[in-house]
């Protein structure tokens, strides 16, 4: 998170984009908790390293998901990294609420990516039903914030959603 290690950060995204070509890099997913305390700064800081993979490797897809602590202030995140600042990107599927998909090709295939949001709705969880359905037969990659806890099981939220409780 960038209050505390933007620099962390700034060195991930220079990695990327270096040995983009070389690693063969189809997709960048970030995981949530871009802020510790979801304030206008750490956004700020958040996505001018993370566009920075649009400007300095064009094409490249990448989504984004707020996690638990990037919910302290969602209008910060959604003005951050809303369906509106992604505009133009081909790659770039859709949202809803906080949540978005992107496609994209590697090894010949296409494939999806869905970024569910932290404690995603089910409201939301329909949505990306309904992006899986529309794109049947497309290799679908579920992105989320606290799906595993320690010692490898399901977090309790990841486990609500699971078997259908809100």
């Amino acid at each position: 998170e960038t209050q505390y290690y933007p620099a962390m950060l700034q060195s991930q995204v220079d990695w990327i984009v270096n040995n983009r070509t070389t690693r063969n890099i189809a997709m960048v997913a970030q995981q949530g908790d871009l802020t510790n305390n979801a304030n206008t700064t750490e956004f700020a800081t958040a996505g001018s390293k993370l566009f920075q993979l649009s400007s300095s490797a064009p094409g490249l897809p990448w989504g984004v998901l707020p996690g638990n602590h990037d919910f302290g202030n969602i209008t910060n995140y959604d003005n951050t990294f809303g369906p509106s600042t992604f505009a133009g990107q081909s790659w770039y599927g859709g949202s809803s609420s906080h949540s978005s998909y992107q496609k994209f090709a590697a090894g010949g295939r296409n494939y999806l990516m869905i970024d569910l949001e932290y404690n995603p709705s089910s409201t939301v969880l329909n949505w990306a039903q309904s992006v899986i359905t529309a794109n049947t037969g497309t290799p679908t990659i579920i992105n989320t914030h606290d799906y595993i806890a320690y010692g490898n099981t399901r977090s309790s939220r990841s486990e609500e959603r699971r078997v259908g409780k809100e």
